[in-house]
């Protein structure tokens, strides 16, 4: 859901519940600050009870290697 509405990436770091010890997974998302409602909206509408963390990010670098 979020790939298809902001058009950019997700990553899915698998894990494991503390308290169920059931598997999971957790999504890692890039928003700026004007998308966070959007983001919420979208997330909620996926998984009702998904939780959010919200945090700042001081840089972001994507390192490209050549081929």
């Amino acid at each position: 859901a979020l790939i298809g509405e902001f058009g950019s990436g997700t990553t899915k770091i698998p894990a494991r519940g503390g308290f169920t010890n059931k598997e999971k997974g957790v999504i890692y998302f890039v928003v700026n600050r004007f998308q966070i409602s959007r983001m919420r909206t979208v997330v909620h509408n996926a998984d009702p009870r998904a939780y959010i963390t919200i945090s700042d990010v001081a840089d972001i670098y994507r390192y490209e290697p050549e081929d």
